[in-house]
């Protein structure tokens, strides 16, 4: 079984589109830090560090692990052409908000009336129902 599986109120895994971004820009970062690491090899070497964290997150579907394997490559080793992180930190904020906002779709749904599909009342929830008010004379 997979650690999914596991712990139902983890992170989702990634989704086809998200995998298939996450490898896309893996492999275009790959290659720009090669077309960009000038010989020097250091910087090839914490380049393809860097996509290859990228593309084996991906590869998993760790959804986790990609947003942050994708926002540490946008300091990489970009040297003048740096504005191309900005891909890669739009990404990593792209997965977090997805991932917020599937986690707080299924839990703040109530139906039109503002009450639970249950039927229960507020006492059998844990809350004190409120005093009927009196009228003032």
């Amino acid at each position: 079984m997979a650690p999914e599986a596991l712990t139902p109120s983890g992170p989702k895994p990634l989704d086809e589109l998200e995998q298939r971004v996450g490898i896309g820009l893996a492999f275009a970062a790959g290659a720009a830090f090669v077309y960009l690491s000038g010989g020097v090899l250091l910087l090839l070497v914490v380049g393809i560090a860097l996509a290859s964290l990228l593309l084996a997150a991906s590869l998993k579907r760790h959804r986790v692990g990609t947003a942050m394997a994708a926002f540490v490559t946008t300091f990489g080793p970009w040297g003048f052409a740096f504005v191309f992180g900005i891909a890669y930190a739009a990404f990593a904020f792209w997965l977090v908000a997805r991932a917020r906002r599937g986690q707080t779709a299924g839990t703040t749904a109530t139906p039109a009336g503002g009450e639970r599909a249950s039927g229960a009342s507020a006492r059998s929830r844990g809350r004190a129902a409120p005093r009927p008010r009196s009228p003032r004379r």
